[in-house]
């Protein structure tokens, strides 16, 4: 058959081809990125103590609401303000803690 509606004999766009040939390159580069990348993971992989969280997860990491996160700020709690977001570094925030609680050694339970 040769009719326009023929899904068997059709005739593919270069737009199609130049379409089909983007997604398998994108695939090959994420399933095989180049070997700098390989090598330097820490850009895009930092040790969890450098990860930056939300106020929700440093809350649940603590046992604590998030209410008391934000007010632990007026006490000095660091944080990072990315836009309107904040966000603490796991290592920073926890050393933060630890100095609240030498501070005040009677309070700590």
């Amino acid at each position: 058959m040769n009719t326009a509606t023929d899904t068997d004999d059709r005739i593919i766009t270069a737009a199609e081809l130049i379409a089909a040939a983007e997604l398998v390159a994108r695939s090959t580069i994420t399933a095989n990125p180049p070997p700098e990348d390989r090598l330097n993971t820490t850009a895009t992989n930092p040790p969890p103590e450098d990860r930056l969280i939300t106020a929700a997860e440093l809350a649940a990491r603590w046992g604590v609401s998030r209410a008391h996160i934000y007010n632990s700020l007026h006490l000095g709690l660091p944080s990072i303000k990315l836009g309107r977001a904040r966000r603490f570094r796991i290592a920073t925030s926890d050393r933060w803690l630890e100095d609240q609680q030498n501070d005040h050694p009677g309070d700590a339970a």
